[in-house]
Parts: C-alpha cells; structure tokens; sequence
C-alpha cells in the first residue's frame, strides 16, 4: 500500500463515515503484514505534551508489554511503522499551533515511516507536503448488503428490504457508523 511506501496521505470525511474504523482496520492489516500501525488520538497525544515515541510508549498497550520510547526508537530502525493519527479536527485551537509543530517534527524525524491523518474537512490542513488527500465516500447498495450479509447472515435480507424501501433510511445508512448501530437494534430485536 501507499503507507508502506512511506506516503503521507491525509483520509477526509463527515462525522460518523468511517474514519475511525478505518484506521483501526489498517493498523490490524499492519499487524497481519507484520509491520507496525501505531494508531494514535491526536488531541489526547497533544494535551499530553510528550513526544510522539514517548506518549506511544505510555499508551497501555505498549505499557503492559514493557515497551518504552527507547525500545520504540530501536524498532523504528528495524521495522516499518506507520503512524495513523486520528482526530486533527479535534485539536483545540490552544494546541493547534503545537500539533502543526508535532506534525512537521513527526515527518521530519521519520521520513520512512507512513503517516495517515483522518480529519473531517477543517481550516487548518495537516502540514504534510506532498501528501495525498482522501475521501471516504458513502456506502452504496451493494456494499451495505455486503456487510450485512457478513454481520447478520440471512438475516441481512430482511433488514436490507427494510433499509431500501425507507428513503430516510437509506441514506442514514450508507454511513457505515450509524449502519452498524441500527444493525445493533435490529439484531436485540427493536
């Protein structure tokens, strides 16, 4: 992928659309390739006022395995890592400035590293030059149906025919976030 050729690509779109998942997906996919996704929440990494290595060393899952900013630092020179950095849009404008320096620091001391940033449309882009711009657009039928026949089996028909024939529903539903909670109501039988 274009994140394991150290791309920088900035990943758009509304509330709810499925950027989240999105970067949880591939930092699962970075674990299955045996490379490392590091998946990180913008504002908490910010109000933390730590370095990049060293706030990722006390999240709990690198914490737990005795992980600390030094080891994080030796792996970078033996692994590929991608960062995959959530919430730019959550940033408050008291740290915007310091996520703006975080950001370029971030590029500049990993130049081989991929860099994702998921936003929703914001006035203040993230500073990756030469980065790639992507949109997560909505679901159409046929991955909707997709999904739910993968979530609920044959099921997924009875709710598919109910989600097709409401035209509220169907485009409340083509957000793959609140297509996944009204797969929840559905399945406890509301």
């Amino acid at each position: 992928t274009m994140l394991t050729c150290s791309r920088r690509i900035v990943l758009e779109a509304p509330a709810g659309r499925g950027k989240t998942t999105t970067l949880i997906q591939l930092a699962a996919q970075y674990v299955e390739d045996d490379g490392i996704g590091i998946l990180i929440e913008l504002p908490a990494w910010m109000i933390s006022g730590k370095d990049i290595l060293e706030y990722t060393a006390g999240l709990a899952c690198f914490r737990s395995q005795g992980i600390d900013a030094q080891a994080l630092a030796k792996i970078y020179d033996t692994e590929h890592i991608t960062f995959l950095l959530n919430g730019w849009n959550e940033i408050s404008d008291d740290y915007s400035e310091k996520a703006l320096t975080e950001l370029q620091q971030l590029e500049r001391n990993f130049p081989t590293s991929g860099i994702i940033v998921a936003t929703r449309t914001h006035h203040l882009t993230p500073p990756l030059p030469g980065a790639i711009r992507m949109r997560l657009l909505p679901l159409n039928r046929t991955q909707r149906m997709k999904y739910l026949k993968n979530v609920l089996g044959d099921r997924g028909d009875a709710l598919r025919s109910k989600l097709d024939s409401d035209v509220v529903l169907d485009q409340l539903t083509r957000t793959p976030l609140i297509l996944s909670k009204v797969v929840d109501i559905f399945s406890a039988g509301l």
